[in-house]
């Protein structure tokens, strides 16, 4: 799962840091035994812009 956070085919793993960064907000992975994911925490207002870059690392991921 950590991966995930590391890079897209559109955005680096420093993009991805940068833009929660900029938006105060945070973008951690989390992995059990049966699941995976990632856990956005923002503001209401900044939500929209992180459910995109979630997204972004759930469904292009690159896998470095």
């Amino acid at each position: 799962s950590d991966l995930l956070t590391r890079g897209t085919k559109s955005r680096s793993s420093q993009d991805i840091a940068a833009a929660a960064e900029r938006l105060g907000a945070s973008l951690t992975t989390f992995a059990g035994r049966n699941s995976f994911g990632l856990q956005v925490q923002c503001l209401r207002r900044d939500l929209p812009a992180m459910m995109d870059l979630a997204a972004d690392c759930l469904l292009n991921p690159s896998f470095p």
